[in-house]
């Protein structure tokens, strides 16, 4: 008996323990009215384990000031940062922090507010320092022209900018550019297509390692019946070796392409949803890298219980791909306390409830044939975001947040995923939210450090008037 009751505590114990969330290691809170509006994780030039923050202050002394912060990954310990003044009315502008091979530092941003003339579109930090390298401008045209430029670094040393910018009253461009990383001088930059505006979806780059690049772009001005556009994009001079077009008939009411770029087999695979005769579809094909040639296409081979939005799209083991959605299923009961006449028959109400539930189906990348599938969490659940450390391929950290409760404080969890097993499987304990990391609601911004570390950055539960970055 004592035996027993032994066993039965120590499960108790251990259960009560894992159910515990996760304890910060640091947190970092800084004056000033604003919020952090990107995060990045690295190592310095030097080889420290740093975490990167980019975001608005704005103060009695200084205005609206673009501010980066350098933490040490290790102990939260402030390392350098680099605050400059900049006109920002209703504070319209995100910053993107993106840290490079070398350790230096990408600013991008979004500029709803800019001026006539030339405006600032990327600038380089010194990764040691924060000091400014260089800064690439981009024209233009007219009074309250907005900007938005997105920074991707190679692994060559060349940085590739994805961006809209203002032409006319009313009218943007969506384009692309190549810098040389040492001095920011652009080599070419070349118009894609028609944009809406300028927070409008921007072309998304993938490096490839000759210096290339595969890039995606969504419809011009995002209307209906338009397709999205996957060309390879030439490091020379931006002149496009193949394109192929994917046509969806209702672009407003789907989401975007998942993709994913396989060069061990010289392919890129992308997954969409579209619509046949009002009834969803899944397609996945693969493209030949180098010819743009459709090597498989399947469509609707998915086996039950698969209906539903496929959100992500990532490389796994054994010549694999992993595609993560949400699986919808709908529910139809009888009320028979409400009653309809139908045709002069009294007919019970029904009424439907539907509940999502995060899936994953594991494909080959060789034919598109299913190898794995299966659900995640739990019904009234979906995956809100998915982490991977810098330069992995796949998934380490899945967020949750319960379909239910979105009017809740704290309405999510997180989970980490076992990647070294060819099943995807969860670690039983989920985080959850407490203390510092408590937000108003699901993290806009989290990382992983390359240690393995979370970092979470978003205003405190009751106080907006402060900058929160807390590591896990």
């Amino acid at each position: 008996m004592k035996v027993f009751s032994a066993i039965a505590f120590g499960i108790l114990l251990w259960s009560t323990c894992r159910a515990q969330p996760a304890k910060s290691v640091w947190t970092d809170l800084r004056e000033g009215d604003g919020s952090v509006q990107s995060l990045a994780a690295g190592t310095t030039p030097d080889g420290i384990e740093v975490v990167l923050a980019g975001g608005y202050c704005r103060t009695d002394d200084t205005g609206h000031d673009l501010r980066v912060v350098c933490l040490n990954a290790a102990d939260g310990r402030s390392l350098w940062e680099s605050r400059e003044n900049r006109s920002l009315p209703n504070m319209l502008k995100d910053p993107l922090i993106v840290i490079d091979k070398a350790g230096d530092v990408l600013v991008g941003w979004h500029d709803f507010a800019g001026t006539s003339g030339t405006q600032p579109a990327i600038c380089k930090l010194s990764g040691r320092d924060g000091k400014k390298l260089w800064e690439w401008k981009a024209k233009c045209d007219h009074d309250g022209a907005g900007l938005l430029g997105i920074p991707t670094p190679d692994q060559n040393g060349k940085i590739w900018v994805s961006g809209i910018t203002s032409i006319g009253k009313f009218a943007y461009q969506r384009f692309l550019a190549l810098l040389d990383g040492k001095d920011g001088t652009a080599l070419w930059m070349k118009a894609v297509n028609e944009a809406r505006d300028v927070s409008d979806r921007p072309a998304v780059i993938h490096p490839l390692k000759n210096g290339d690049a595969m890039v995606v772009t969504p419809p011009p001005n995002s209307e209906t019946k338009l397709p999205w556009l996957i060309q390879r994009i030439s490091a020379k001079d931006g002149s496009s070796f193949w394109h192929h077009e994917i046509l969806r008939e209702n672009d407003r009411n789907l989401q975007s392409i998942c993709w994913s770029v396989d060069e061990a087999h010289a392919q890129i695979i992308a997954v969409w949803n579209g619509e046949a005769s009002g009834n969803l579809q899944l397609h996945i094909a693969s493209y030949d890298l180098n010819t743009g040639m459709e090597r498989w296409h399947s469509s609707d081979n998915l086996p039950a219980p698969f209906p539903g939005w496929i959100q992500l799209a990532a490389l796994g083991p054994q010549d694999s791909i992993v595609l993560w959605g949400r699986h919808i299923e709908r529910h139809s009961h009888l009320n028979i306390l409400q009653w309809h006449n139908e045709d002069g028959f009294w007919h019970p109400e029904t009424w439907q409830h539907e509940y999502e539930q995060p899936m994953w189906v594991k494909l080959s990348v060789l034919d598109g044939s299913v190898k794995e599938h299966g659900l995640l969490g739990k019904p009234d659940e979906r995956i809100n975001a998915a982490l991977h450390r810098p330069h992995a391929a796949g998934f380490d950290l899945l967020f949750f947040r319960e379909t239910q409760k979105r009017e809740q404080i704290e309405p999510w969890s997180a989970a980490w995923l076992d990647t070294s097993k060819n099943i995807p499987t969860l670690d039983e304990s989920k985080l959850a939210p407490s203390g510092p990391a408590a937000t108003l609601d699901f993290p806009r911004h989290a990382i992983l450090t390359p240690s393995g570390h979370i970092v979470i950055a978003g205003n405190p539960a009751k106080d907006n008037r402060v900058w929160q970055i807390t590591l896990w």
